[in-house]
Formats: structure tokens, sequence, C-alpha cells
């Protein structure tokens, strides 16, 4: 039983919640999202429905799928970072007949340098972006999920050694590491 995010007109299929860890993220306004959690250097793959609804013909310019982080300036909405960006192309130049066409993705060991953020300023984000190319307009569908990364801790864990700092005569500033 997989869960899955819809809209009109595609869908993403995520690993079931049993087996995926749901990141909790507290927004600035209060609300709780809860997001699907991968690791650094994780496997990024699921699968891409385009659904019809009845039975026709959809002609397209192509579907592809991009991984994307970002890192937003919230006070500044055109001072974006994208850090991460990966493409596939899911299906060129084409016709979909069928009432639901699906698509399976994969982007293997992808390298995530920074986990997933909600601040006062600055948030970072990744998520999934699936694009159909129409010849009029482009519909698109964003998933987010969250990122963390289990190898900080294990820094903070190591033993570090105190730093020693003394001041000495007429305000000397002395640091021994």
């Amino acid at each position: 039983d997989l869960k899955t995010k819809k809209t009109k007109d595609e869908e993403i299929e995520e690993e079931p919640e049993e087996k995926r860890k749901l990141f909790k993220l507290v927004e600035q306004n209060g609300d709780i999202t809860r997001l699907a959690t991968l690791y650094d250097r994780e496997d990024v793959k699921g699968k891409v429905t385009v659904s019809l609804g009845a039975p026709k013909i959809f002609e397209h310019k192509g579907i592809k799928i991009e991984l994307i982080g970002v890192i937003e300036n919230l006070k500044d909405k055109k001072d974006t970072t994208k850090f991460l960006s990966l493409t596939n192309e899911l299906q060129g130049i084409g016709i979909l007949t069928n009432e639901s066409t699906s698509f399976d993705f994969n982007f293997p060991a992808v390298q995530k340098p920074y986990e997933t953020y909600r601040g006062v300023m600055r948030n970072v984000r990744y998520y999934i972006k699936v694009t159909i190319l129409t010849k009029f307009r482009n519909c698109e569908y964003e998933q987010e999920f969250a990122v963390i990364r289990p190898d900080f801790p294990d820094v903070l864990k190591q033993d570090n050694q105190p730093i020693k700092l003394e001041v000495g005569i007429e305000d000397w500033l002395h640091l021994v590491f």
C-alpha cells in the first residue's frame, strides 16, 4: 500500500510510511509538516504516474523529472541558491493514450550536502519536480522531502580536547589548542 501525493495530472509514489521515517517540520506560521526522510548518498527513487482521468489522447513534448536542492532567502525571494540540480528524461516527445501511465525514476547515490532546515531568514529545501512539456503551457508538480545527515552527530560525539583560554599580564590573550 503506497502513499501517494496527487494533483490533477500526476502523482509521485513514495515508500510506505512504516518503511520510511517521517521528518517533522514546524513552519513559520506554526503548521506542522511531515516529509519523507532521505539520508545523504541514499538513492532517490520512486514512480511517477500521469493520470489523464478518462481515456483520451494527450500530446506532449517530453516528460522530465528533476531533483533540486535550494537555499531560499525568506526576506528576498529572488535570492535563491540552487546547490543541487539533476535531471532525467522520463519520456521524449510522444503521445499518452492510457488512462494512467507510470514511469520509474532513480537518482543513484546522490550527495546531499545540507540537512533540511526551516529558519527565520533561510530555508534549505529538497524536492522532486516533474514537468510535462506541452505546446501551450507546461504542467509542473513538486514533491518535497527531508534530508538528514547522520554523520553530524558522530562528529559531535568525538573526544574533543577542551580549549584553554588564559588572559595574561597586560591584557595579552593566550590561546592553547
